[in-house]
């Protein structure tokens, strides 16, 4: 048996219709061990015996095989439950199975009154699951757009920006939305754009990359996105083995930015992420100085450093260079 709270309440199989019985169950699962008191005071604030109250909610739990694993003064749950289910697929990385296992709002329809702190747990954690079913649906958006799989990206976008108990898209979730939405050419690209305005955010345009499938290179693209803002990575191979397959995939799946390498001026490769192109580097070259003051006899210093007899009037102008040097131009 399962403890369902994602669009609904219920025990999978079973016909149980005691709301505050299986909100105490969903609140174990999610919060684990808990003393008997603080269940008490948490589910029955205003009652003239709290501790009676939760004993006698704990009677109807007992008659769900395996709901309860109780000790001395602390009870748990023993029964399995989707939400808690969801939050562990979560943490382990399997987006693929912590969205199938999101089938709605968290406790959808509950119906009864709730003292001030479990209706703020209610709430907080309904959010909770679905920023991470929503992070999820991301992460698979992602994965499609990274195979050159645009409408297969654009499906999860428009799953993730619907879906039911879910807060608004924040200045974050927005561009990732934008992104796959208009790979995709889905409609709702313009809902996000409109909302990204109110939010005063300027979305950029989708890039116009090659949509055909990745095969391949899967272990190189997950390692790639696993890297945290500000890591680096250096991708080197042979010709021909698939360094641009790899990194195209890796801009498909949104949030990152690929830089063709340019040889034209030094750094140009990086100027897209620069508010002015790069300068283009000068030599200078410092004032001429005055030529030393020489008479017939004395020796001055040519151009090439190698002694010259001078004349009357010192070097020749046009014969003379200076050996100092100006600032070198960066190296690349």
């Amino acid at each position: 048996m399962t403890l369902r709270t994602l669009g609904g309440l219920s025990v999978e199989g079973v016909t149980f219709r005691r709301e505050k019985v299986l909100l105490l169950l969903a609140y174990l699962c999610l919060e684990g061990p808990q003393p008997r008191r603080r269940l008490a005071e948490l589910f029955w604030p205003e009652a003239a015996n709290p501790m009676n109250s939760l004993a006698q909610h704990l009677v109807h739990l007992r008659g769900l095989p395996g709901a309860l694993a109780e000790d001395g003064p602390r009870v748990a749950a023993g029964m399995p439950c989707d939400a808690a289910l969801l939050r562990e697929a979560a943490r382990r990385g399997r987006a693929g199975e912590a969205a199938a296992l999101y089938s709605g709002a968290f406790l959808d329809g509950l119906g009864i009154p709730l003292g001030n702190d479990l209706e703020e747990w209610v709430y907080d954690t309904r959010e909770a699951l679905a920023l991470e079913a929503r992070a999820a649906l991301l992460t698979l958006a992602s994965q499609a757009a990274a195979r050159g799989q645009r409408e297969g990206a654009g499906e999860y976008a428009a799953r993730a920006l619907g879906l039911p108990g879910a807060p608004p898209p924040d200045e974050l979730d927005l561009p990732r939305l934008h992104h796959y939405l208009t790979l995709a050419g889905h409609p709702l690209a313009t809902q996000v754009e409109r909302d990204a305005r109110t939010l005063g955010l300027d979305l950029d345009a989708a890039p116009q990359l090659d949509a055909a499938p990745f095969v391949g290179r899967e272990a190189e693209l997950a390692a790639l996105g696993a890297l945290a803002p500000g890591q680096l990575a250096w991708v080197s191979g042979h010709a021909g083995m698939g360094k641009t397959a790899l990194l195209e995939a890796l801009a498909r799946s949104g949030g990152w930015t690929v830089l063709p390498g340019r040889a034209d001026l030094p750094y140009s490769t990086l100027a897209p992420l620069c508010s002015a192109p790069p300068p283009v580097p000068t030599r200078r070259w410092p004032p001429a100085r005055p030529p030393p003051e020489t008479g017939p006899g004395r020796l001055g210093t040519g151009g090439r450093g190698h002694p010259r007899r001078a004349g009357p009037g010192g070097p020749h102008p046009s014969r003379r260079r200076d050996c100092g040097h100006g600032p070198r131009p960066p190296a690349l």
